[in-house]
């Protein structure tokens, strides 16, 4: 009979990091059923002052008389666990040191299976859990080499109603590594010039110059990215979902961004900067793109993906042909302080509202055939006359007016729908 009893026990398979509540196999000899639940906790998991963490899982067995159960657990930071660190647990929980995690850490995947033994026969094993995910980093140069100060220090951004500025802790019990827990809660990283006053003087305190996103990869949980200094020469954000990207003081002489999840990106240089290149090829979903360069910026290339794109604006550009064909989706075009000649929409049919603001290279513009367009203003550009504009029918077409549309509900309206 226990041998039988045995048998039933090993049918069990317990998997911990499955969906919060799983029934196991019922199995029925000679009218005796063996029932098992598993539940997995969804918090994440943190380090506490001693620098330790606890994986803690549930499970409610009615195991046979004479059976043992107990839990093997493996940490690797691979996900075919090789050479994977290996600890035993006789309850359903396990406390781990963070040294586990070796210096520096990383990502990490754990997974858990049941032991069963009668102390007579063979342990049996059930099968591994699916692999879960762990992040402890240690915040340090060799990991986040551009923004360590930021994650170790925190960082200033705008109050919510934009009045001041407060600070962001990001290590969260400064102990001087971002765990799962701490990772969860940031979904920003954000750096300003913060304006204040003395004496009845303002004056400005910079932000931190960011030389380098590397690293980045390890905030999982992160959608907005607002930087007031960028130095470097690339973003890469293909192994993130940000979907929000401000990068509103460039300093170096060219920018590659690669944000494919983004809907917004704006990228504006530093006052005096020389900004040659701008591309932003790789960014195939942005909605909502604002490209200003500097000192008439001769490389612009635009996303490669053609459909989302419905807002441009763009400044300081030497290139002499703006073609934006291709992109038929296209609804705002504003274009400022530039030196191109020739803006080429005649093919974008969606196109609403326009405006050209000291583009004095400009002699002729060509909307006729933009039967949607609603409003379009030229602002200090002498080449743009009533006779060297071609307009469709129905078009509010102004000089130096401004953008008097974005008052207008047609306008908010549009505005509503941009996302969608």
């Amino acid at each position: 009979m226990k041998k039988i009893r045995f048998m039933l026990a090993m049918l069990l398979v317990v998997s911990l990091l499955v969906p919060p509540t799983i029934q196991a196999e019922e199995v029925a000899e000679e009218s005796e059923i063996f029932l098992g639940t598993v539940m997995m906790p969804w918090e994440p998991l943190e380090l506490n002052k001693k620098g330790e963490t606890t994986l803690t899982w549930a499970g409610n067995y009615n195991a046979p008389e004479g059976v043992t159960i107990t839990y093997e657990i493996e940490l690797a930071d691979n996900a075919e666990f090789s050479d994977a660190q290996k600890f035993v647990s006789d309850n359903t929980s396990l406390t781990l040191n963070k040294s586990v995690f070796g210096t520096n850490g990383g990502k990490f995947y754990v997974r858990i299976r049941f032991c069963a033994s009668t102390g007579v026969e063979p342990t049996t094993y059930g099968e591994w859990s699916e692999p879960k995910e762990q992040v402890f980093v240690k915040i340090n140069k060799k990991n986040f080499p551009g923004i360590y100060k930021i994650l170790k220090n925190g960082s200033k951004q705008n109050n919510r109603d934009l009045t001041g500025y407060e600070k962001v802790t990001h290590d969260k019990n400064g102990d001087g590594w971002m765990d799962p827990s701490e990772i969860k809660q940031l979904l920003k990283l954000s750096t300003v010039n913060e304006s204040k006053k003395k004496n009845g003087k303002y004056y400005v305190i910079k932000a931190p110059k960011v030389n380098s996103l590397k690293g980045i990869e390890y905030l999982t949980e992160l959608s907005i990215i607002h930087l007031s200094r960028y130095s470097g020469t690339k973003v890469e954000l293909s192994k993130n979902k940000i979907t929000f990207l401000n990068l509103t003081g460039v300093t170096s002489k060219k920018i590659t961004v690669i944000a494919p999840d983004a809907t917004s990106i704006s990228i504006q240089p530093e006052y005096g900067t020389k900004l040659k290149k701008i591309d932003v090829s790789r960014c195939d979903k942005v909605v909502d793109l604002l490209v200003y360069g500097s000192k008439g910026t001769k490389t612009l290339k635009l996303p490669k993906g053609k459909n989302q794109l419905k807002v441009l604006s763009t400044s300081d550009l030497g290139v002499k042909t703006l073609n934006l064909n291709a992109y038929k989706n296209l609804q705002q075009l504003y274009v400022y302080d530039s030196k191109v000649k020739n803006v080429k929409v005649n093919k974008c049919k969606n196109l609403r509202y326009t405006y050209f603001y000291f583009c004095s290279k400009m002699k002729s513009l060509n909307l006729k055939s933009n039967k949607k367009l609603r409003g379009a203003d030229f602002y200090r550009s002498p080449g743009l006359t009533n006779s060297s504009v071609k307009k469709p029918k129905g078009a509010k077409v102004t000089w130096n007016k401004g953008k008097w549309w974005y008052s207008t509900k047609a306008y908010k309206k549009d505005m509503k729908k941009l996302y969608r």
